[in-house]
């Protein structure tokens, strides 16, 4: 969890990634202080998505939420 809180912290979307009827946003810009495993990918950078698909750590997870 604390992986998740810190990519929220560094997105600016950690009050809204914990609300489930926050409207679904424009995928995250790429944050340079972040591994580029955590950048997103092509299929958030085309869909729009809720702020929770941003923070998930694992690729493979991101690729089949978005």
């Amino acid at each position: 969890m604390a992986t998740v809180t810190t990519i929220a912290n560094v997105l600016n979307v950690l009050t809204s990634v914990y609300d489930p009827f926050h409207p679904f946003i424009l995928p995250a810009s790429l944050h340079p202080s972040l591994l580029s495993n955590f950048h997103p990918n092509l299929t958030q950078i085309r869909n729009l998505h809720h702020p929770i698909i941003n923070v998930l750590p694992w690729l493979s997870v991101r690729e089949n939420s978005s």
